[in-house]
């Protein structure tokens, strides 16, 4: 950690999340002097399922340790109703992880490799020419305001992130937060914990709810939404009440683990002038699952590279995870699509084919077809997808990835 702060930093990183920790250690390795500056003196009820997709870890910059995982899950039960499926390995995959953990230990790895860490402290300002050319930043240490003049900035602060309010770059669109309501739960009677859980229904409309086992008793349990303001506790209780009873009927609250998600893009560019966004703060999370931890890892780990090798940023990004985030992004598109449009049988059933197939353009085709049509639909590409060609698929994705470096 921080010794003495020093203002000729060469690199400003806002946010100690993992797209900021990522970063700073990105640029620290490069030998750039780096300063990372993170609000909380240490990291506690995380809002997070904590879930990782493992399909990108021969792409993520580092290896998860063993001692922040504690469950590992090979497939996601999907159910809507009385239509139930399962999707097996490949990016079904998870890992997960005490938050807590995981986000020291990258803290940790930045330390190590010459970041120095402000906790708590807080960005309170910033002077900045009309072409977002940097020239000093204002930072908040034990009531102390300090100066630092770094040739770049780069926000990881997050969904609300103070770098975008100050440089009036964010935009103010509609439904581009979700909410999500959930807990960190013991006592519970998990019917298979290598399984991460799915479920649409009337509990929540517009809305999934999800148990991501940490244990055969453990584990985070949540409903989510892409209405920001929606009864998300109401929807909890339905769920964990009426829908997954027999798992819950025993169960207590330990940790509560809610919060917002970035669901739109309402900072339109990832870089303006020296000024680089990253993680949540530039809505880099895939969807449905708002799976944020992985992609910000690597894209924090990107911003990086590029304020120390003068790259392009957005092209950094858009080589390694760019086709994904065009498949998020036409996911969510459907979804917000979809929403309130069909009944709420219809419905359930289109978002459980979206969040399991990851289909958007197969949406389209069954919007308009009847419930047992789009039953039926969803069943035989389970059982497509699930048998032996199809996986061979995935193991190519997976290999063609590997030698080309990109998603």
């Amino acid at each position: 950690m921080i010794d003495e702060f020093d203002e000729d930093y060469d690199v400003l990183v806002v946010g100690g999340g993992p797209a900021g920790a990522s970063a700073a250690y990105s640029a620290a390795e490069a030998g750039v002097r780096t300063v990372l500056v993170e609000k909380e003196e240490e990291f506690k009820d995380i809002s997070c399922a904590e879930g990782i997709g493992t399909y990108l870890s021969h792409l993520t910059p580092l290896q998860v340790p063993d001692h922040v995982v504690e469950q590992d899950t090979d497939s996601m039960y999907f159910s809507a109703g009385d239509t139930e499926i399962v999707r097996e390995g490949g990016f079904y995959k998870t890992k997960v992880v005490d938050r807590s953990e995981f986000q020291e230990y990258l803290l940790d790895r930045a330390d190590a490799e010459g970041v120095d860490i402000i906790r708590p402290g807080k960005l309170t300002g910033l002077d900045f020419t009309e072409d977002y050319s940097v020239e000093e930043a204002v930072v908040e240490i034990g009531g102390e305001e300090l100066s630092v003049e770094p040739s770049y900035v780069i926000a990881a602060d997050g969904v609300d992130s103070t770098v975008g309010e100050i440089l009036g770059v964010k935009e103010e669109k509609e439904r581009s937060v979700g909410d999500v309501y959930s807990w960190e739960m013991k006592n519970m009677d998990i019917e298979d914990p290598s399984k991460a859980q799915i479920y649409f229904g009337d509990f929540a409309p517009g809305a999934y709810g999800y148990i991501f086992p940490k244990s055969e008793t453990e584990a985070n349990v949540g409903v989510g939404s892409s209405r920001e303001g929606e009864n998300m506790e109401e929807y909890f209780e339905q769920f964990t009440d009426e829908v997954i009873s027999s798992q819950a009927k025993s169960a207590e609250r330990v940790v509560e683990r809610s919060g917002k998600a970035p669901i739109k893009y309402t900072i339109p560019d990832l870089q303006y002038g020296d000024f680089l966004f990253a993680g949540d703060a530039a809505n880099q999370n895939f969807k449905p699952f708002v799976e944020g931890i992985v992609p910000g890892i690597i894209c924090g780990d990107q911003a990086g590279k590029a304020v120390t090798s003068k790259k392009d940023y957005e092209k950094l990004v858009d080589k390694k995870l760019g086709k994904l985030f065009d498949v998020s992004d036409d996911v969510l598109d459907k979804i917000l699509d979809i929403d309130g449009k069909y009944g709420d049988e219809r419905e359930d059933l289109l978002n459980m084919y979206l969040f399991a197939y990851l289909d958007p353009g197969g949406v389209g085709d069954l919007a308009d077809k009847e419930v047992e049509d789009i039953e039926e639909a969803i069943y035989e590409k389970n059982s497509r997808l699930n048998n032996f060609s199809e996986n061979f698929g995935y193991k190519l994705w997976r290999l063609k990835t590997l030698v080309t470096g990109r998603a």
